[in-house]
């Protein structure tokens, strides 16, 4: 991952960054308002729903109540009720009978009632006196065997309601709501007869109709005994799924989901506690989310266009910071190649042209110095133009380093402006004048080279340091730990599955200042072992690195013999480099 990472190119990592960073967290954030701003609407459609319904309920109760004190009105007409109790004998008083039912039809329920299609008598025998406006009473009817009739039997007086067809009692095919009550002799409180209203749905339909609800939905009204009363039954199975869904449903204001064949349901419910009516807003859910579909469908354009517009600027920005760093990039592998012709033109003046300003002044001393020393000393041309072509004035690197870890800041970059910072403060104490530095500063040297490689290498090593604090003023050669830590990270820890661990260790024993550095990785062969011991012993270098014989032989040179490196490891154990150095102030 971490090879993969650094063989990218600046513009592709600032892309994927800004992608992890911006583009992520904006889809996440807008996916996160989507479904806030759903929830919120399916609330607020479920409670207008519920609340709209119960206004509803109560108008229909209030209507179905005045029917039942309608059912009550024979009681004040002692008239009829003295013709129905006796019984009709003869013609002559069935014919009272008759006009006096008559009468109290037309003054007391019909007057100025078009919601009333007709009031029906029974005796409790076999006479059925009836008053239809436009149906008549089918003679085959059993109302003795009907429900409805041994209801109002069981109710004693009180009234029922019930919904129904026309059928049921006469040859309508119209659906009405009847309600009965039976009626007993106030005198010997046994019962007359039954007496029974039917009316059309014309006063509750005008009741639904001034409904204003938010989607196309249905509205059902079933009596106290899931009978229903109103609504028209188009989808098959829908009746008898909501007869199952009241019969497990105790609640009196709810809101649940139903699923008929494929197609699924937002059921409102709510129920009347005074006359037991149920009424139900039924809604399909795809209704309901075509408008959550076009908020997601407005919201997901919305932030890809956002994301993608914000990505071509970012791109041309990206473009434009690392274009003028990629010729500078050619350039400079022109100048390693010996070209020092060359010239980084740009009329950028911040910190990128001042880079390339310096990179000019650099490569026109280089040429310079070269053309000096070509002419003071033919033989030693080829040494001078090496050293010529590695050199670089120190200030002038930092404080670009400084200016980068400034953009980098800028721009939101903190892993590269971190890298840059420490890599800025590594080649400000490593380039510092002399030979010798303090066990202070040689810590911090390593602590900061340590903190870099632990980025690059994304955490496969964790380093600690112990130390006296007595020996951090004495004096080391510089550059001593460092490349001996290099090796660990790349050869001890390399190919280390789990996080591997380095410690550093500085203290006095006796008249020496030592060093450990300790790790865990995979450890040296003895083969290798032995390998490294005879090139300790070898004089001069296989290539030009700075390694352990570099530093070994820098501690021969300055201090003698009885100092140097000393390697104990253990395959697949570790490696411990133990450095001997005199006590120096």
């Amino acid at each position: 991952m971490m090879k993969s990472w650094n063989k990218l190119s600046l513009l592709y990592k600032l892309i994927l960054v800004y992608l992890v960073l911006i583009v992520v967290p904006t889809l996440v954030i807008s996916y996160v308002g989507y479904k806030s701003h759903r929830d919120t609407m399916e609330d607020n459609v479920n409670r207008f729903a519920l609340e709209t319904l119960q206004q509803l309920a109560l108008n229909v109760d209030s209507y179905l109540i005045n029917l039942m004190q309608l059912s009550v009105f024979p009681y004040y007409d002692n008239q009829l009720t003295g013709y129905w109790k006796s019984p009709s004998t003869n013609k002559e008083a069935a014919l009272q009978m008759s006009q006096a039912a008559l009468k109290f039809s037309d003054n007391t329920v019909f007057s100025n009632r078009n919601d009333i299609n007709g009031v029906i008598f029974f005796d409790g025998s076999i006479d059925v006196l009836s008053f239809l406006r436009n149906n008549y009473i089918d003679s085959t009817y059993n109302y003795k065997q009907a429900d409805w009739y041994k209801e109002s039997l069981a109710e004693a007086g009180r009234p029922i309601l019930v919904g129904g067809q026309s059928s049921n009692f006469d040859k309508g095919e119209e659906r009405i709501i009847t309600v009965s009550r039976l009626i007993n002799d106030l005198d010997s409180y046994k019962p007359i007869g039954v007496f029974v209203i039917h009316a059309n749905l014309s006063m509750v339909k005008e009741v639904v109709d001034k409904m204003s609800p938010l989607y196309q939905g249905k509205v059902y009204i079933f009596d106290q005994k899931n009978r229903p009363l109103y609504g028209e039954f188009t989808e098959t199975g829908m009746e008898q799924a909501l007869v199952e869904m009241l019969k497990n449903n105790n609640y009196a204001k709810a809101t649940q989901y139903m699923k008929l064949d494929k197609t699924e349901f937002t059921t409102h419910l709510v129920a009347s506690d005074r006359t037991g009516v149920k009424a139900l807003y039924v809604i399909p859910v795809e209704d309901l989310v075509k408008n959550q579909k076009l908020i997601l469908y407005s919201t997901t354009s919305l932030a890809l266009v956002s994301v993608l517009a914000s990505i071509l600027i970012f791109f041309v920005i990206a473009r434009q910071l690392t274009t003028p760093l990629k010729e500078l990039q050619r350039l400079m592998r022109k100048v390693e190649m010996g070209n020092f012709q060359v010239r980084f033109n740009s009329s950028r003046e911040d910190e990128i042209g001042r880079l390339g300003s310096g990179f000019n002044y650099m490569v026109t001393e280089m040429r310079q110095m070269i053309h000096d020393v070509y002419d003071a000393n033919l033989r030693k041309k080829d040494a001078e133009l090496t050293a010529l072509r590695n050199q670089i004035n120190p200030h002038f690197l930092y404080n670009t380093l400084e200016s980068i870890n400034m953009v980098a800041e800028l721009k939101g970059v903190y892993e590269i402006s971190d890298m840059i910072g420490e890599l800025g403060e590594l080649l400000r104490l490593s380039l510092r004048r002399g030979t010798h530095s303090t066990v202070e500063e040689e810590m911090r040297l390593v602590q900061i080279y340590m903190s870099i490689q632990q980025i690059r290498s994304e955490g496969k090593f964790t380093g600690q340091f112990e130390f006296d604090e007595e020996v951090l003023p004495l004096k080391t050669l510089k550059m001593i730990l460092q490349p001996i830590i290099e090796n660990a990270i790349d050869h001890g820890l390399g190919n280390k599955d789990a996080v591997g661990t380095i410690l550093i260790q500085a203290k006095r024993e006796g008249s020496f200042l030592r060093f450990y550095i300790i790790d865990n990785g995979m450890g040296i062969s003895n083969v290798r072992m032995e390998q490294i011991h005879d090139r300790f012993k070898q004089e001069g270098y296989e290539d030009k690195s700075i390694g352990l014989k570099n530093v070994h032989e820098r501690i021969l040179l300055n201090y003698g013999i009885q100092y140097g490196i000393r390697i104990c490891s253990m395959e697949g154990e570790g490696t411990t480099v133990q450095l001997t150095l005199p006590l120096r102030i």
